[in-house]
This record gives structure tokens, sequence and C-alpha cells, in this order.
């Protein structure tokens, strides 16, 4: 053995460090093989999981302008599937504090006057996309002046069996600004369908009542 070498000429072993492990040259190309394998194996059932579980998650933002009495969503969608906005949404104002109410942190009871946008354009917001909707107020004859405003509206997630989603939107007059910012909340512990019958004063049995 000359110095420095790492492989016995006459035996094949190794020389250095690799000579403490107890594994041959085919073993070890077995091993590699079964990474490679389990690494195709975990990705296709990662794949699989997801398309019999698929994530649903939308993440939404936006802007009032309340000269145009525009309202305008700024949708991502981190999930699987696509998911579709309502075509309407309906808002209620002179709200106290609209905030609290979206958070659960305090409720209004007594019925509100109530307005709805609605718009025109593509709702559908494909996996990992991004898209901005407009909803233009449905009546030019009103504006919201410097009122909170609480909206109710949904979207529905496609593919498979759809799941629609509920959330609200609260609108915070700043004065002076030309555009009010708008937060959306989702949540599963309100009731929104209770809290949108007490603003509204709806019968519960009419077709109008539904923000969807």
């Amino acid at each position: 053995m000359q110095d420095g070498q790492k492989v016995c000429v006459k035996c094949g072993s190794w020389q250095n460090w690799r000579r403490f492990l107890p594994v041959s040259n085919a073993t070890l190309s077995l091993l590699v093989a079964l990474t490679s394998v389990l690494t195709v194996f975990i990705s296709t059932f990662a794949n699989q999981y997801r398309t019999i579980y698929p994530v649903r998650e939308v993440d939404i933002s936006g802007s009032y302008d309340p000269q145009k009495n525009v309202l305008t969503l700024d949708i991502y969608n981190f999930g699987d599937l696509p998911a579709k906005l309502a075509t309407n949404i309906h808002c209620f104002l002179g709200m106290e504090n609209a905030m609290e109410i979206a958070l659960g942190m305090s409720r209004e009871d007594e019925p509100a006057a109530m307005v709805k946008y609605w718009t025109v354009e593509n709702r559908v917001i494909g996996p990992r996309k991004n898209v901005k909707v407009e909803y233009a107020l449905q009546t030019d004859a009103l504006s919201l002046g410097l009122q909170q405003v609480l909206c109710f509206s949904a979207l529905s997630y496609l593919g498979g069996k759809t799941k629609i989603e509920d959330f609200l939107l609260t609108i915070v007059p700043r004065e002076g600004d030309y555009w009010w910012a708008v937060d959306a909340f989702f949540s599963e512990e309100l009731d929104m369908e209770k809290m949108y019958l007490n603003l509204s004063g709806d019968d519960p049995e009419s077709p109008n009542y539904s923000w969807h």
C-alpha cells in the first residue's frame, strides 16, 4: 500500500473513513435507488392527499373610493381550488364600531339602512392567483358619508364538492382621504345569518334576505 492510497488493490477495501462503515458498494447503490423511489412516492402521495383534501385559503383586502362609490377587493388565492366571489355585497350603514362587530366583540340588533354593491367583472380567482374586483353602488342617489359600514358577502370554492364561505367587510371612513381601507373577516364562530337578519329586519323565509 502506498501512502495516501484510499483503496487496497488486493482486497478492494477502503482505507479512509469509509472503512468504518460496514456497507458495500452494492448496498450503497441500493440505498440511492431506494431514496429515489421514496422521493417519488412521497411526492405522489402528497399530491393525491391535496387532491382529496385540498387547501382552501383566500386572503381579502381592499379599498373604498368615496368619490366614485366604488368598492375594490384585492383577493389572493393561496389554496388548491379556484374560488368565486358573490355578485353582490350587502352593506349596512351607520355602524358605531363595525370592526368590533366583525370581531364578535359587540353586537348590533337594531335594523340599519342597507345598500348593495354589484359587479359584472370576472369573479373567479384561480389557485395561487391574484385578482382585483370592483363593485359599484347600485344607486347613484346615495353616499356613505362618514359612516362606518359593515358588509356581508361570500365566496365559493369550485371543484369537487362546492363549499361556500361567508365573510364580513368593514369600511371605516377617513375624512379628507381619497380612499378608505376595507378589511375582511372570516369567522366560523359568528352566526352571520342571524346577524344579517337582525340588521336587515328581513323575514328569513324571504328569498331576498341572503347575500350569497
